[in-house]
């Protein structure tokens, strides 16, 4: 990884915020989350992310199991239940993966602790919203007004 031009011009004026909006906008809008796995539908996770985030912030003041947000997810988009080979069980790795593991929790999203599990696949993880989360939904009701 190297920094551009302008993220170095960003760093120097101590623009921090912005360093954030670019990363989080390259990383949600340019880049491809289902090249980092193998699952069978590329848009699991990825394609919604803003409702994800909406309902972790909503629902999230107080720890809940990662199936709870799965079954959201599932209720708003629920052709990715029909294209997948397995359907639910996929669909929720395929969900806890891409949108979990490597965007909410690497950006700081969310915070989870493993509850039980034998392996990766049959892991259960509690789930609570970050004050960054927050901070950013009260940042996005007053830019937009809404």
């Amino acid at each position: 990884m190297s920094l551009t031009k302008k993220c170095e011009t960003l760093l120097k004026d101590d623009n921090y915020w912005e360093i954030f909006y670019q990363l989080l906008k390259t990383f949600t809008m340019n880049f491809n989350w289902s090249y980092n796995d193998g699952f069978d539908n590329a848009e699991v996770g990825q394609i919604g992310f803003l409702y994800s985030l909406y309902i972790i912030n909503k629902y999230g003041t107080e720890e809940r199991e990662l199936k709870y947000y799965t079954d959201l997810y599932s209720l708003a988009f629920p052709i990715f239940i029909e294209t997948i080979e397995g359907e639910t069980p996929n669909l929720s790795l395929a969900f806890h993966t891409r949108f979990i593991e490597r965007f909410a929790l690497w950006f700081g999203f969310v915070e989870g602790d493993e509850v039980k599990g034998n392996n990766y696949f049959q892991k259960e993880i509690n789930l609570k919203r970050t004050k960054l989360l927050e901070q950013l939904f009260q940042v996005w009701v007053e830019i937009t007004n809404c």
